[in-house]
């Protein structure tokens, strides 16, 4: 029987067969269950015999990664009944135990239809159905994995059974409902159970009670990035509660435009129809009925695109979002939109209804970068550093940082530069910056101190012979190849450019950030609950503000100069810069910027209420001591530029010069990279959300933020694993080359 045999560090230099083989098993598993839920939404039941095929060869011997994609795809079919079925044939343990298979699990059991209830033995059945699920979710709550679609799940069960009784049964039920909810929102401070709390004191007749309730949960939205969220039920619940507070049309229709854009799946928009529909019993209001109206027509459209032959929709260009929308802000600043359309964070990431998100790397396009990932496991992670001291993580700082009691957990500092500064010098050390796995090799060097026989830096060479142990082959386009690699993995091994380097620091930023926008959401939900109100000049609504309008964002940039670049086939080369005998850049004397290389690294925003822009700041992880001063480099607002596509030029200092050909400095400018399209994260459908990988590999040792500590301090231990998967993925590329080297002569003779 296949379990979730887990990959320790120290197995990396012995596993390049054993997960190449794991790989392959993987990817023809995926690729099936991929294959069989092609087609349109009138084949669903053709869909679920393609996958109930799958089921039948067998599922005693599937990973969890495997159970979960099958899983996943039946739940998107809404088969609940095939859910069910498949969790309880399972036998992994770890597939079984995880939460979020759980949740989805008391979902189905809710969500499954049994017939008409009119039928005494039917109905009986189906309030089974409700009590078993609510068992399912109350045991999670008492296990300590109580996310909000748990006390949802609670609350709507409740409510059902209440629609289904009479009497002082039916009261205390509905009492119960209105309980879990309230309680489900003050506890974890998730938007999707907020909304429902304030659609259940609709319900009761409690309209004050859910108008204030309601800017809580529109606060929890924004805080979860509903400006430019993917995600369904986050820019669902903020859109419902816009229209309780009646916002106004513009932030109703930026809303209203997201959403469409998020739309997947055919039962979403009469969803949120039905919900306005709701709350205007008791809000009716202008933004309201804007949203009525543009989303009845979204509808419609998608109605009209479904009933098309799918030729006439190609034609038509028709997609699955209905929609062109992509706006990413309220905004109407042009270069905050600019900025925040060009970057990401990870806000609203890993929520409750979703195990994990992921950002694509190139390997599925025989490229070297594995796609990243953040799931709940690693916001668990995460959290748990930054609840520590920086005495605790070994943070060793080149001076004291004003203000900060080295003691103390880092949530308690307020002030973003002297977190950034910590986190800076934590990011450093783990990832050896200034002198890769001890080597000597500056990371800051690694783009321009290539090998001249092999283009490879010993950084480079590292990179390749990890992707080779974990089963991958460079070069080979495979769209189904699990690349995934969590956040938490690769700080662990301390295998980081500067892509890493940024990532690092948003999550830890984006962490400590939420702990500070949570203190503001507790005491104001508390307060509602307890018959309280809160108004716009609420000094919690200001603090939350305070913090929320000012953003870590990571950017994908070129970095731009007037220099000349070596020259192949009339072409710049990348990387390589154009030098003098004495290793000065010869500079371009028509001033035409050229591109020394693609860097990411994460910016600094502040905004007012306004949404205008007030100050930004270059803060990268990466680049701090030898080619850009760009640990802490302020830019002024007005001396950024919108090129002709709207995206933003960043003026980004200068090189001095002593280090060009004319003596004179000249500026440094970063431009968005041609791949950068801002917040592109995807939904990962084959992770139980508790999983740690590296390039697809399932790592062990991340059960606690300690066990994850303990890997990170291990510098080491891990640089050691390091050389070994290099000197062994060496030895293999000699043997390879002998042996074809035979055959060569072999067929040289014949």
């Amino acid at each position: 029987m296949e379990h979730d045999n887990l990959f320790s560090f120290s197995d990396l230099p012995n596993s390049f067969d054993v997960s190449r083989q794991r790989t392959l098993k993987r990817r023809d598993f995926i690729t099936a269950v991929e294959a069989a839920i092609q087609g349109g939404k009138k084949d669903r039941d053709l869909k679920i015999e393609r996958l109930d095929a799958i089921a039948a060869q067998g599922v005693d011997d599937l990973s969890s990664a495997k159970l979960m994609r099958l899983y996943t795809a039946y739940m998107d079919l809404h088969a609940f009944d095939r859910m069910i079925t498949l969790y309880k044939k399972a036998e992994n343990k770890d597939f079984k135990d995880a939460p979020m298979v759980r949740e989805e699990l008391a979902v189905a059991y809710r969500k499954i239809k049994r017939g008409d209830e009119r039928n005494p033995d039917v109905l009986a059945n189906k309030m089974f159905d409700y009590k078993l699920s609510m068992q399912i979710s109350q045991d999670l709550i008492n296990e300590g994995h109580g996310y909000g679609v748990s006390y949802e799940n609670i609350g709507r069960c409740n409510r059902y059974i209440a629609q289904r009784s009479t009497g002082f049964q039916a009261d205390q039920y509905y009492a119960n409902s209105l309980f879990a909810l309230e309680e489900g929102f003050a506890r974890t401070l998730e938007s999707s159970v907020g909304i429902q709390a304030v659609h259940a004191n609709i319900l009761a007749g409690n309209t004050d009670k859910a108008r204030e309730l309601a800017k809580v949960v529109y606060l929890a939205t924004l805080r979860d990035g509903a400006e430019e969220s993917n995600d369904y039920f986050c820019t669902s619940a903020a859109l419902q509660v816009a229209c309780i507070a009646d916002v106004g049309k513009k932030e109703i229709e930026h809303l209203c435009g997201r959403l469409e854009n998020t739309v997947t799946h055919p039962w979403e928009l009469p969803d949120i129809l039905r919900d306005l529909e709701k709350i205007g019993e008791g809000f009716p209001s202008p933004s309201l009925a804007l949203a009525q109206k543009r989303l009845k027509a979204a509808n419609e459209r998608r109605l009209t695109m479904d009933k098309m032959p799918k030729a006439r929709a190609a034609d038509t260009g028709a997609s699955a979002s209905y929609t062109t929308w992509d706006k990413r802000s309220f905004a109407e600043d042009p270069k905050l939109c600019a900025v925040i359309e060009k970057s990401y964070s990870y806000r609203g990431c890993g929520s409750a209804f979703r195990g994990a998100n992921r950002i694509s790397g190139n390997m599925a396009f025989g490229g070297q970068l594995p796609d990243h990932a953040v799931s709940r496991k690693d916001l668990r992670l995460f959290e748990g550093l930054v609840a520590m001291s920086p005495n605790e993580l070994g943070i060793k700082p080149d001076k004291p940082v004003k203000g900060v009691d080295m003691d103390k957990p880092m949530t308690d500092i307020r002030d973003p530069e002297a977190f950034i500064l910590l986190a800076d010098r934590f990011i450093r050390q783990t990832f050896s910056t200034e002198s890769f796995a001890n080597s000597g090799l500056h990371m800051e060097n690694n783009a321009f101190d290539k090998d001249p026989k092999t283009g490879e830096s010993l950084y480079d060479t590292t990179v390749k012979s990890v992707l080779q142990a974990t089963g991958k082959v460079i070069g080979e386009r495979d769209k189904n190849v699990d690349s995934r690699t969590n956040i938490s993995a690769i700080f662990a091994l301390g295998m980081g450019d500067c892509r890493h380097h940024a990532q690092v620091k948003q999550i830890m930023f984006d962490t400590w950030q939420k702990k500070q926008m949570d203190a503001s959401l507790q005491t104001m939900c508390r307060r509602i609950l307890r018959g309280g109100r809160i108004d716009k000049d609420d000094h919690d609504i200001a603090d939350f503000y305070s913090v929320l309008d000012t953003e870590m964002r990571t950017a994908d940039i070129q970095v731009m100069m007037p220099v000349k670049m070596q020259q192949k086939d009339g072409k710049d080369q990348l990387y390589k810069p154009e030098k003098t005998a004495d290793g000065k850049y010869i500079v371009d004397e028509s001033g035409k910027n050229h591109s020394l290389e693609e860097h990411t690294l994460c910016w600094l925003i502040r905004k007012n209420r306004s949404h205008k822009l007030v100050s930004f700041g270059i803060r990268d992880a990466f680049y701090q001591q030898l080619h850009y001063p760009w640990a802490k480099m302020d830019v002024n607002i007005d001396d950024i530029r919108l090129n002709k596509n709207g995206s933003p030029i960043i003026p980004a200092g200068q090189i001095s010069g002593d280090k060009t050909s004319t003596g004179k400095s000249v500026p440094v400018m970063q431009y968005p990279a041609v791949y950068n399209s801002g917040k592109r994260d995807s939904f990962i459908k084959d992770t139980t959300g508790r999983d740690i990988n590296l390039v697809g590999l399932p790592m062990a040792g991340f059960k606690t933020p300690q066990d994850f500590l303990k890997m990170i301090k291990d510098r080491e231990g891990m640089f050691a694993i390091m050389a070994q998967v290099r000197a062994k993925a060496a030895e293999r590329a000699k043997t390879k080359d002998i042996s074809l080297l035979k055959k060569a002569k072999m067929g040289a003779r014949a």
